[in-house]
């Protein structure tokens, strides 16, 4: 369970006041998260409207409130974005402190699975997100993945070579045992590492196309409709 840090409520209750035009009336600690850089409150304001605020320490990965807010703005009202402060920003900083707001969402993340029609539902959304044109600009200092077979193809080679020689027995019986484990797996092997090495430039792309958006969902499972969060940091 996440401990409360060490982090006064009067400023807290003022930030959200002063950046947020958001009058707090209660300002209440959640030991929850995965982020172990970032603590957060639930934040009922004088409308009675609820709040998550997320309070990080350390440096700020900033697609991770761009792109959500960027996904929202083309329609997908599934993604959780960033709540703007009144300076037009989507986080306010109070000291050492990276203060983030987002809209509230009563739910579950339902370790016990999703419905049939939460699923279809879920696969819509990424559907959508996948669909969105990205702006010419890009959006600045976003992490890209690529996957290149070669260096594990390599190492493949390496490891035979080494291991015929850290095999038992005489040299000769070393290497009859490893070419015939090769042999009886050369076809699937080679076929593999070749197709590999052959699709690196589509499953590149493919790899740089999926980290444009965000990496994770939540399904809301109490008003049956998937949320995808904004676990980019």
């Amino acid at each position: 369970m996440r401990e409360k840090p060490d982090i006064p409520e009067e400023p807290l209750r003022a930030c959200l006041q002063y950046q947020y035009n958001l009058v707090p009336v209660t300002l209440d600690f959640l030991p929850l998260g995965l982020d172990y850089n970032s603590w957060v409150y639930r934040v009922v304001s004088e409308q009675g409207a609820s709040y998550l605020l997320k309070a990080r320490s350390g440096p700020l990965y900033e697609p991770s409130c761009f792109v959500p807010s960027y996904l929202t703005d083309q329609g997908i009202a599934s993604v959780v974005a960033p709540l703007p402060t009144k300076s037009n920003t989507l986080w306010t900083r109070m000291g050492a402190w990276t203060v983030i707001v987002y809209p509230f969402i009563e739910g579950d993340t339902s370790f016990t699975g999703m419905t049939d029609e939460q699923w279809k539902e879920l696969g819509t959304t990424f559907k959508r997100i996948h669909q969105v044109i990205v702006p010419a600009e890009g959006f600045k200092s976003v992490r890209k993945e690529t996957f290149d077979p070669t260096e594990y193809a390599r190492w493949v080679r390496t490891f035979e070579t080494e291991h015929a020689h850290s095999a038992g027995g005489s040299a000769s019986q070393r290497a009859s045992r490893l070419l015939g484990s090769a042999s009886a797996h050369d076809s699937h092997g080679s076929t593999l590492s070749g197709k590999a090495g052959r699709d690196a430039p589509k499953t590149t792309r493919a790899i740089r196309h999926l980290s444009r958006g965000p990496a994770s969902s939540q399904p809301d499972t109490r008003s049956c409709r998937p949320c995808v969060c904004n676990r980019l940091e």
